[in-house]
């Protein structure tokens, strides 16, 4: 915890190392009482690897909106848990129009998968607020429609007896398998994964294995 000179802004800097699934470092840097303007924050590493490095900003309700990167991608916005090991991480799409949901992260990962594996329809969503029946959008919904289609799934498969052993992995492969791909785009791709989520076309194709 360090006070700046010339400015009444404090600094705390935290260092994770190693990381637990990556081995890798992770340092947060929090400015308290910051002075409105332009930042610029240098790193000097001891030991470097390659150089790269990735920052995010906190989530959206951690931090005001007026502060925001100068030259902010898009790219590399895929962060935990959707990012780890082992699961299914799921973007958003209008099931509409088509079109992919202006706010949904993108990949890579940080290691460099592809991410999301696929999307799911995450704009004008119905669903139940605690004041009754309303629409929602994000991919908060979409990993909802995603759920659902998971556990219909499971029902197939371990309830009726169809693939007893069915897990993650095994749904992920039938679920991608059945995707809806455009012909003008090359799949998997960081932005709409093996595409967009069809739960009839996956069944379909389940019957012909």
């Amino acid at each position: 915890d360090v006070k700046l000179v010339l400015e009444a802004a404090r600094v705390q800097v935290e260092y994770h190392f190693p990381v637990e699934g990556s081995g890798g470092q992770l340092t947060i840097i929090r400015i308290l009482g910051a002075t409105p303007g332009v930042w610029t924050i240098q790193l000097h590493g001891d030991i470097l690897l390659n150089g790269s490095y990735q920052v995010w900003l906190p989530m959206t309700g951690f931090v005001s909106p007026s502060v925001e990167f100068l030259a902010a991608t898009p790219d590399y916005t895929v962060t935990c848990p959707a990012s780890a090991l082992g699961i299914i991480c799921c973007g958003a799409y209008d099931s509409a129009n088509k079109s992919l949901y202006a706010k949904g992260s993108r990949g890579p990962a940080w290691d460099g998968r592809i991410l999301p594996d696929m999307v799911a329809p995450g704009v004008g969503v119905r669903g139940i607020y605690p004041q009754g029946p309303g629409l929602m959008s994000g991919t908060s919904a979409a990993a909802a429609v995603l759920a659902g289609t998971c556990a219909l799934l499971l029902q197939w498969g371990v309830r009726e007896g169809n693939d007893p052993s069915m897990g993650t992995y095994q749904i992920r492969a039938y679920l991608i398998r059945g995707c809806l791909r455009r012909a003008d785009m090359e799949y998997p791709n960081n932005q709409w994964g093996y595409g967009a989520i069809q739960l009839m076309q996956t069944f379909h194709l389940m019957r012909e294995l």
